[in-house]
């Protein structure tokens, strides 16, 4: 197939996307999964598979899986079908749980610049996502899970911590915990076995994250602000308050993670900021405020602490996130 001709192809698969019957795409996309000579071309059939939720072609997407692991790198180079295939197979709520558990175990390594490199962590990543939601022993899963958080690639490692906390399981903390005790090159790793752990809300969470705002590495600090600030429980907001009044260096770190808080008691810490603290803090509680959930209910108290506080350049700041 020429280079046109198969962008022609291409074009023509992403365009039953809007296919007013989705049944009457399966046979052109059954036809692409099959494709043996490139796997874009499964890639693509099997992301509209998945998002047209067109679960008769399952069987199509687990031929076309199984024929893209054997000589992998050739046939599959990057696991581009493999990991669409997974996500779409996730997303037709397919529950058996073996050509997760396969995936989840694979490593493929392709030349990179004059050196082999996993291409593969993506399709891990993903196949661990759609694990919690299969016909599996919760107890058998967490200790795949366990594994994943000591894989290579730092995408796995996260999301087997969030796929930890999915599981809702609490024997889930014991690892979680002991990865955060260990630490990762990764300080997103760590933020993200942090905010797992808040998730479960189990064994005085709370109490084992707010230990890491002691911590002398800037960048642990800055994960447990991070996870804290996200977090739902009162004590969790509790713990950065307190920290907030002990330590002045970490005020503008705390005003930026409670962006994300679901709690709308961060105005306070944000007015008082605005109002006291020096200009760098005052200004990251105006950020952190802009992109809060809580933005338009709070406008109006924001702006007149800005006005209170009557300083040009806080003034513009103030301007510039909240008329864009």
């Amino acid at each position: 197939m020429s280079k046109r001709g198969f962008e022609e192809r291409l074009r023509e698969i992403d365009a039953l996307r809007r296919s007013d019957s989705g049944i009457d795409a399966e046979p052109e996309l059954r036809k692409a999964l099959s494709d043996k000579r490139s796997n874009f071309m499964v890639k693509k059939a099997a992301q509209v598979a998945g998002e047209l939720g067109l679960r008769g072609l399952t069987p199509d997407l687990l031929a076309a899986y199984d024929r893209l692991f054997e000589d992998a790198v050739k046939k599959d180079p990057q696991c581009w079908g493999k990991t669409a295939i997974a996500v779409a197979l996730k997303d037709l709520g397919y529950d058996d749980p073996e050509p997760f558990y396969r995936g989840a175990a694979h490593r493929q390594m392709e030349p990179s610049w004059g050196k082999e490199e996993d291409s593969a962590g993506a399709l891990r990543a993903n196949c661990i996502a759609a694990l919690p939601g299969c016909r599996v022993d919760a107890f058998e899963l967490l200790v795949k899970l366990t594994d994943a958080l000591l894989d290579p690639d730092q995408h796995v490692r996260c999301e087997a911590a969030a796929t930890i906390a999915h599981l809702g399981h609490e024997a889930g903390a014991a690892p979680l915990r002991l990865k955060a005790r260990v630490g990762d090159l990764e300080p997103e790793v760590l933020g993200a076995c942090l905010s797992a752990l808040l998730a479960l809300d189990v064994f005085d969470a709370v109490e084992f994250v707010a230990g890491f705002l002691q911590s002398p590495d800037e960048q642990a600090r800055g994960e447990a602000y991070g996870a804290l600030g996200a977090a739902s429980q009162p004590e969790a907001f509790a713990a950065l308050k307190r920290h907030w009044d002990r330590d002045p260096m970490g005020r503008r770190a705390i005003a930026l993670a409670l962006a994300a808080s679901p709690r709308e008691e961060v105005a306070e810490l944000w007015q008082q900021a605005i109002e006291r603290e020096d200009l760098d803090v005052a200004e990251a509680a105006v950020e952190a405020f802009a992109s809060s959930r809580f933005r338009e209910k709070l406008a109006d108290g924001m702006a007149a602490a800005v006005k209170r506080r009557d300083n040009e350049r806080l003034t513009r700041v103030w301007r510039r996130h909240t008329l864009a």
